[in-house]
């Protein structure tokens, strides 16, 4: 049964607004702290991946674009062993780690490249469960990709 808190004394409605306004300190005080990375480790992690993506290119993997696909399919091109991708800018942030591939045997690896250990939500989870790779640097990254192609 619901009561309209302006029906009761002065007396009860103030303990009635104290105890919510409690609630929801509470409930604030629960939810996860916002992370962020300073400008330097931006810059850091934005040239790590550049690095890393530019190295998957001359070992032979092709950017998932559009036009790189009717490329390779029309030329057929032998030199191509797998595709990578990145989400840049997503659209309210989905889960995706920052560098994706892809090879002809049907494997994948996900790697999430990290200059700090500052993680989003859901990032540090996914690490932890074995479906995504972790990098802080480009021979992680480089040791990650070559374990990969041998399986």
């Amino acid at each position: 049964m619901r009561v309209d808190v302006s029906q009761l004394p002065e007396k009860y409605q103030k303990q009635v607004e104290k105890q919510i306004q409690d609630e929801q300190e509470s409930a604030a005080a629960l939810l996860p702290t916002p992370v962020t990375l300073n400008k330097a480790n931006i810059k850091l992690e934005k040239e790590l991946q550049s690095i890393c993506e530019n190295w998957l290119h001359l070992r032979g993997y092709y950017r998932m674009t559009g036009d790189n696909a009717e490329r390779q399919h029309q030329i057929n091109n032998p030199d191509c062993i797998g595709w990578f991708g990145h989400l840049y800018n997503a659209k309210k942030n989905p889960l995706m780690p920052d560098i994706f591939c892809f090879n002809f045997r049907g494997g994948c690896l996900l790697i999430e490249l990290k200059t700090a250990e500052v993680y989003q939500p859901g990032q540090k989870e996914m690490i932890e469960m074995g479906l995504w790779k972790l990098a802080f640097s480009f021979d992680e990254f480089k040791y990650e990709v070559e374990l990969w192609e041998r399986r």
